[in-house]
């Protein structure tokens, strides 16, 4: 049943209502038309909407009353009906107090409080007489003049009276009783089934459901539930074992969404949600999707500037998770988090403290890491190229070649105090480390490496300290001495009597002294050159 098929059904122009003199006017904004009666089958209600203004005082040179500004406030009115336009008694009368006026706009129910017996409406036309008390005032200002009322059967038919909607003001009222629907409201035009709209800090729809139901559920076939409000909460639900709001989507086919949340402001959210309690596996915001290909959350941020998020995780615990991904099947290709780019990065992760940025954990998997170079597989049976992994126990598997900037191979190594980077290490007889100090040292073991590109002897948790990463192969700085002669590209080179030095080799070096190959030129004095590793 709609309201305003039910106004349409007595057509009643909008009379304008001016008081003789300066005061308020009231301007009819719908029909008269009676409703179906309550419990009285002899009684009848009438909706009825104005508009009320404060009248500017009278205007010789207009020769009439001009319209004044739109009223607010609390007023009280006091509704006649007459059979005449002017004079007589009413067939009825009913006062409503402290009935709210905004911007001039006003509804009430004629009846609502006293009703109106259903026989005065027969026996031809009738006259509405409206009184105003504003606030602050003692008595009514009656306005003329009368408004006119069609002519009104109250032997309503029967297919009439079922088609007309109930536009009561229940305000503050609460209904109880057992059905499978409360409140029950079907729309077949291209609107909307309920509409409500605040002004308030409070929620435009509030549900509440104080069992294991639902508080707010929306079913369509494009909007479930779809809430608006300017300041406050569009649509807000609570309960207090179910859900707060449920949102699903029925249709097959299309772009549907349960719940979808859309928000225009620089600084608001689209969907938020959040989780108070302080124990037990809460969950913010949680998605789920049962499709073949679906996804449980989906989240896109559509600017095409700016720093944005399609999806936005934050944790504040102190063992929580910003983002969690699980994929819970136990066969097929599964992924717990995906993350796709068209340029620039699938997924990143960022530390701005002394944190790790990216962590792999794996408890019963073969493989903590595993990269791939195969198009995003849609086959779980399909083979896929794998390029780099690393498995349970730590074993690297780089199928191609590893490019690194640095350029030699180190082990560290127990060492004594004092040595700096491109020193010629000899091995003590502790066993540690130490600067050489004498011409063709044959306890010489490398160089203390400054940049090395491969580290063994050493795990990302150990304390390093008492250790120097130790150069055994590859291309490395060292600290060199012209005192055997000026050195070479391709000179073989020994530890020199300068602490910490090498030097050129000359002739038959003693098997167990050569250090290495320069790679690069000294003519006088000591200077810090190129040499490839070449023990032997």
């Amino acid at each position: 049943m709609s309201t305003r098929r039910a106004l349409a059904i007595v057509v009643v122009a909008g009379i304008v209502m001016l008081a003789v003199g300066a005061g308020p006017q009231v301007r009819g904004n719908s029909p008269l038309t009676p409703v179906a009666q309550g419990p009285d089958p002899n009684v009848v209600t009438i909706p009825y909407s104005g508009h009320l203004s404060l009248a500017s005082p009278l205007d010789a040179s207009q020769g009439e009353e001009a319209e004044g500004m739109a009223a607010d406030g609390a007023y009280d009115f006091a509704f006649a009906l007459y059979s005449a336009e002017t004079g007589g008694e009413p067939l009825w009368t009913g006062t409503q107090r402290g009935i709210t006026v905004r911007s001039g706009e006003f509804v009430v129910l004629l009846g609502s409080a006293k009703g109106i017996p259903r026989d005065t409406l027969d026996g031809g036309e009738r006259w509405l007489e409206v009184a105003v008390r504003g606030p602050g005032e003692a008595e009514f200002t009656v306005l003329a003049p009368r408004q006119r009322v069609s002519a009104i059967s109250s032997a309503a038919s029967p297919g009439a009276a079922s088609d007309m909607a109930c536009p009561h003001n229940h305000f503050g009222e609460t209904w109880t009783g057992s059905a499978s629907h409360g409140l029950k409201i079907e729309n077949n035009a291209n609107g909307n089934g309920v509409y409500v709209w605040t002004n308030s800090e409070f929620a435009t729809i509030y549900g509440y459901n104080a069992s294991t139901g639902t508080g707010v559920f929306g079913t369509s076939a494009s909007r479930g539930v779809y809430g608006s409000s300017s300041s406050g909460t569009g649509v807000y639900g609570l309960s207090t074992s179910g859900t707060g709001v449920y949102g699903k989507a029925t249709a097959a086919s299309g772009t549907t969404y349960g719940v979808y949340g859309e928000n225009a402001s620089a600084s608001g959210n689209g969907v938020f949600g959040y989780a108070t309690a302080t124990t037990g596996g809460a969950y913010g915001v949680y998605g789920r999707s049962n499709s073949t290909g679906g996804t449980g959350v989906f989240g896109r941020a559509a600017s095409t500037s700016g720093t944005t998020y399609g999806v936005y995780g934050r944790n504040d615990s102190t063992s929580g998770t910003g983002v969690y991904g699980k994929a819970a099947a136990t066969s097929g290709l599964n992924f717990g988090v995906v993350g796709e780019a068209m340029r620039g990065y699938g997924v990143l992760g960022y530390s701005s403290t002394n944190a790790v940025p990216l962590a792999a954990m794996g408890i019963n998997s073969d493989n903590l890491i595993v990269a791939y170079s195969d198009p995003f597989p849609t086959d779980p049976g399909a083979g896929l190229l794998v390029r780099f992994s690393v498995d349970r126990n730590g074993r690297v598997y780089a199928y191609g070649g590893f490019y690194s900037p640095a350029a030699d191979l180190a082990e560290m190594f127990p060492a004594a105090a004092g040595l700096e980077p491109g020193d010629v290490l000899v091995v003590g007889f502790d066993g540690q480390l130490a600067r050489s100090s004498a011409a063709y040292q044959p306890t010489v073991v490398g160089v203390y490496s400054t940049h090395p590109g491969f580290v063994g002897g050493s795990s990302g948790d150990a304390d390093p300290a008492g250790k120097v990463p130790l150069a055994i192969g590859g291309i490395v700085p060292v600290k060199a001495s012209a005192e055997n002669g000026p050195i070479q590209p391709g000179d073989l080179l020994v530890a020199s009597s300068t602490p910490g030095h090498a030097m050129k080799a000359g002739p038959n070096p003693a098997v167990g002294t050569v250090l290495g190959k320069a790679l690069e030129s000294l003519e006088g004095g000591s200077g810090l050159i190129q040499m490839l590793v070449m023990l032997r």
